[in-house]
């Protein structure tokens, strides 16, 4: 994976100040296990939208329904 662009960047910060309502620092790392997306933790919650989670998500649905 390769780091967000500027823009991303802020776009991400207004959105997580929208849901915290308060003014959001970004501490951004590159971590090659993830194999792309985002990993927020905000205010001890994690949201997880890393392709990795999602690869993980639908191995777990498939594995359901059979």
């Amino acid at each position: 994976p390769s780091p967000l662009e500027s823009a991303m960047i802020e776009r991400l910060r207004a959105t997580l100040h929208v849901i915290s309502g308060k003014e959001v620092v970004l501490h951004e790392e590159t971590e090659p296990a993830l194999l792309g997306g985002v990993l927020v933790e905000l205010e001890g919650k994690i949201y997880d939208g890393t392709v990795r989670m999602q690869l993980e998500k639908m191995k777990q649905r498939i594995a359901r329904e059979y």
